[in-house]
C-alpha cells in the first residue's frame, strides 16, 4: 500500500485541525538537537487529542519533557524506534494511558525503570538494544501481552517472568540465554521465539501451555527433542533446526509427528510443521542448511 508523505513542516502539522494521529517519522532536521522541544510547545493541544504518535528515526537523544505533552491525556501508542536513546526519563511513566510502546533499535543498556509505572501497557518492544538484564521487577507490568527483547545481550531471564500470566507473545531470540525459568503459568502464550541463544534444554513448563501455537528454538544447543511438545494440541510450528538433537529420535516423537522426510529437513506431519534440519538426528546424506532465524 502506498502512503502519501505529508510534506508539511512539523509546525504546520501541529497547528492543524486533526492531531489525533501524528506520523512524524524521519524528520530529524525538524527535531533540532535530538530533543522534543518543538513538540512540547504544543502540549496543551496534544494532551487532549493525540492517541498515536510515530517519532521513528529522528535521531532523538532525549525525550525529556514528553510528559508535558501527554501525561493525563489519551495517548495510547508511542513509537520511538530507531533513534539514539540511551536512557529514558522517569517522567515517561507519567503517561498512564499508554498501551503500546516501541523502543526498538535504540542504545538502551538497561531495562528502563520508568516502564514499571505504565500499568496499562500491553505491548512493549525493546528489540535491538544493548540490554543485559531483565529485572525481576518486570512482574509489575502484569498487563503485558506482547514482549519483544530480541537482539539484546541477555544471558538469563528472571523467575518472575512466569507471573506475567497475560503474555501471548514472547520474543527473546538472538541473545545469550543459557536457560529459561519455568513458563508453566503462561497459559495465554501463543508464540515463543527463543532462537539463536545458548539453550541446552527446552524451557520447562511447555507441556502446560495448551494455547501455544508457535515455538522457535532453532539455532541453540539443544541435546534432546522437547518431549513436552507432544501434548500441545494447538501447536502448529516447532522449529528445532540447527541444534544438537541426536539420532535416533524417541519412538513417541515418530509416532506423533511421523518419520523424517527424504531430505532430512522436517518430520512428516500434516498437523505440525516440525523443522529439524541441521541436527545429528537428520539424514547424514543431507547437509545442514543455513541457520534459520525466526
Amino acid at each position: 500500500m502506498f502512503i502519501k508523505k505529508d510534506t508539511r513542516k512539523l509546525g504546520e502539522i501541529l497547528d492543524g485541525d486533526d492531531v489525533s494521529k501524528l506520523k512524524l517519522a524521519r524528520r530529524k532536521r525538524e527535531f533540532k538537537g535530538g530533543t522534543l522541544a518543538t513538540l512540547c510547545r504544543s502540549s496543551r493541544k496534544l494532551k487532549g487529542s493525540t492517541t498515536y504518535i510515530n517519532l521513528y528515526a529522528n535521531e532523538l537523544t532525549s525525550i525529556s519533557g514528553i510528559h508535558q505533552a501527554f501525561a493525563g491525556g489519551c495517548l495510547r501508542e508511542l513509537n520511538l524506534g530507531n533513534n539514539l536513546l540511551k536512557i529514558l526519563p522517569q517522567e515517561l511513566g507519567e503517561i498512564k494511558s499508554l498501551r503500546s510502546l516501541w523502543l526498538e533499535d535504540n542504545q538502551l543498556e538497561k531495562f528502563p525503570e520508568c516502564l514499571y509505572e505504565l500499568d496499562r501497557l500491553t505491548c512493549l518492544r525493546l528489540s535491538s538494544n544493548k540490554i543485559t538484564k531483565l529485572p525481576a521487577q518486570v512482574v509489575m507490568m502484569r498487563g503485558l501481552e506482547d514482549l519483544a527483547l530480541d537482539s539484546n545481550r541477555l544471558s538469563e531471564l528472571p523467575e518472575t517472568l512466569n507471573e506475567l500470566v497475560g503474555l501471548r507473545r514472547l520474543n527473546v531470540r538472538q541473545n545469550k540465554i543459557m536457560a529459561f525459568p519455568d513458563l508453566g503459568a503462561l497459559h495465554e502464550l501463543l508464540t515463543l521465539a527463543a532462537s539463536s541463544n545458548l539453550l541446552e534444554a527446552p524451557p520447562p513448563g511447555l507441556a502446560k501451555l495448551a494455547k501455544l501455537e508457535e515455538v522457535y528454538l532453532n539455532g541453540n544447543k539443544l541435546k534432546e527433542f522437547p518431549i513436552e511438545s507432544l501434548g500441545l494440541g494447538a501447536l502448529k510450528t516447532l522449529n528445532l533446526a540447527n541444534n544438537q538433537i541426536p539420532n535416533p529420535l524417541p519412538p513417541s516423537v515418530l509416532e506423533k509427528y511421523g518419520e523424517l522426510d527424504p531430505k532430512g529437513i522436517k518430520l512428516d506431519s500434516d498437523e505440525v510443521d516440525v523443522v529439524l534440519r541441521g541436527n545429528p538426528c537428520c539424514s547424514s546424506e543431507a547437509p545442514p542448511g543455513p541457520i534459520e532465524i525466526q
